[in-house]
């Protein structure tokens, strides 16, 4: 079993909901910010799964670098756009859709979102 699959077992707290949303990760790392595009898989109020095309923006690696980005996800779902910083947490290639697989922390999701998260669980 991926290691990724381990940890996704492992730190399930909330209900996570089956999506297919646009999303847009920002990094900002110490000279210059960036965006990559993704894809979210499923969701939960505290955390997500994305599927990014590339792990790196400019050359700048999210992920294996000395100083990290301070990252943002910007996730667009039928009830409105949902916004936080977020934490990635794992990562790993997956073959079948020739994507990577993320999970993030939604590190500040609730008070910045509360009536959009609302209406979308209420729908799933």
């Amino acid at each position: 079993m991926p290691i990724g699959e381990k940890i996704r077992r492992y730190h399930r707290y909330h209900k996570r909901y089956e999506v297919d949303w646009d999303a847009s990760l920002e990094a900002s790392f110490q000279d210059f910010t960036g965006e990559v595009q993704g894809k979210v898989i499923n969701f939960s109020v505290t955390g997500a799964l994305l599927h990014l095309d590339q792990l790196y923006i400019d050359g700048q690696h999210l992920i294996v670098v000395q100083h990290k980005p301070k990252l943002n996800l910007k996730m667009f779902s039928p009830e409105g756009v949902l916004e936080s910083r977020i934490e990635i947490r794992w990562y790993d290639r997956s073959a079948e859709v020739n994507t990577f697989q993320v999970g993030v922390k939604l590190i500040d999701i609730i008070k910045k979102n509360q009536e959009v998260i609302d209406r979308l669980i209420s729908g799933l």
